[in-house]
C-alpha cells in the first residue's frame, strides 16, 4: 500500500464558488494568497517573520489571509 501524497493529506482550499451561502468566504489560505500575490509560500512566510506584507491570522495551526487585506496591500505598495 502506497503512502498518501502531500496533496491527498492537505485540507481543502475553499474557493468562492464553494460557499453554501452564496456569500464569498472572506479568508484564504497560503496557497491561494500566493496565487493572488504572485509570490511563493516561502516569501509569504519570510514576510510574516519580518512583519512585512499583508496582515495574516491563524485558523487553528493554519495561516489565513483576508482577501480584502491582500488586495488593499497590493494597491498600497509603492515598490
Amino acid at each position: 500500500m502506497a503512502a498518501p501524497t502531500a496533496a491527498e493529506l492537505a485540507p481543502p482550499i475553499y474557493k468562492l464558488e464553494d460557499q453554501p451561502t452564496g456569500e464569498p468566504w472572506p479568508w484564504c489560505y497560503v496557497p491561494e494568497a500566493c496565487e493572488i500575490l504572485g509570490k511563493s509560500p516561502i516569501t509569504l512566510q519570510r514576510w510574516r517573520t519580518n512583519q512585512y506584507g499583508p496582515p495574516s491570522s491563524r485558523n487553528g495551526n493554519r495561516v489565513v489571509y483576508k482577501r480584502s487585506d491582500l488586495y488593499d496591500w497590493m494597491l498600497g505598495r509603492t515598490d
